[in-house]
């Protein structure tokens, strides 16, 4: 049995313009920006130099009662054009094109120059007494725009947690802190010893720190980590971010201990981030009971 379909679709004959304008622009820019860059490219297919007016019009949605109407000039500067052709003399490379006319759109984003700083996942955490502690912290624009490398390159975050234990008392662990690029946590100060040993650690260490940051400053999603004391009630972790640009932003985040009856917590996790068949899988299980037997189930995913 054969089928049999039948669509009729027309053909149009394509030529080659003259000459084509191609503009293009950021994809977004924020609304605190004080200029709006647009460059226009002109293409001749005879390698001749198109000599011609061009318009450029910027539309944007207005507030009601507010005048939007403004008139830009824009000179090319012929010296320019006679680098880019390498030519001291235009002469000759003219060609003129009445009545031709191209169009050319571009679409820029006008996003809100606010940050959002917030910590993922559920307003209020759990963690479990004695165990680590993991969980993420992000910044954006408010409109959910990522962040340029270059501002997150020379951003600081900091990170306080605080813990009420279950006699009342408040403690302060550790910060945690993620300098900006170039600067580091750990630096052997020069004193007596080997002068070559210091600047290898030092050198060590930072190569070290600029992989562990490299996450946050390419997309602006931190991963931190921390252990919680075992007489730990309750928890609150504050959020600080600054950046070169004098932007800043603050978060929080509440955290509640895991119910346990008996109060017996365990923690698996695992260092092996990418699995390969055929290779080991180092499992880390921690807790604050013992046992001497413990069943895992391993489960897979077929693409």
């Amino acid at each position: 049995m054969q089928q049999v379909h039948q669509h009729q679709f027309g053909v149009e004959h394509y030529y080659i313009p003259f000459f084509v304008v191609v503009p293009s622009a950021p994809a977004y820019v924020l609304d605190s920006d004080e200029t709006y860059t647009v460059e226009v490219t002109s293409s001749v297919h005879t390698q001749f130099v198109a000599n011609g007016n061009l318009t450029v019009h910027v539309y944007a949605a207005s507030t009601p009662g507010q005048s939007t109407n403004h008139e830009f000039t824009y000179d090319v500067n012929l010296g320019d054009v006679k680098s880019a052709i390498r030519s001291r003399s235009l002469d000759g490379w003219l060609r003129y094109f009445m009545g031709e006319a191209r169009d050319g759109f571009i679409e820029t984003r006008v996003i809100h120059a606010q940050l959002k700083f917030k910590f993922s996942g559920a307003k209020t955490a759990v963690f479990k007494p004695g165990m680590p502690f993991e969980g993420h912290v992000y910044v954006m624009y408010d409109d959910d725009q990522a962040l340029t490398s270059d501002k997150l390159a020379g951003a600081t975050i900091t990170l306080r947690p605080v813990v009420t234990s279950t006699n009342g008392q408040m403690k302060t662990l550790s910060e945690i802190k993620v300098p900006a690029k170039g600067e580091y946590l750990n630096h052997h100060q020069q004193e007596d010893g080997n002068k070559y040993s210091k600047e290898y650690d030092n050198w060590m260490e930072h190569q070290i720190e600029d992989v562990k940051f490299n996450q946050f400053r390419a997309t602006g999603v931190y991963n931190f980590r921390f252990s919680v004391p075992k007489d730990a009630k309750s928890m609150r972790i504050s959020a600080t971010y600054k950046d070169g640009d004098g932007d800043k932003a603050t978060a929080e985040l509440q955290a509640v201990p895991f119910y346990s009856a008996k109060e017996m917590y365990a923690h698996v996790e695992t260092s092996t981030e990418y699995g390969q068949l055929g290779e080991n899988v180092v499992i880390h299980l921690r807790s604050n009971f013992g046992f001497q037997v413990y069943s895992y189930v391993v489960s897979s995913s077929v693409k």
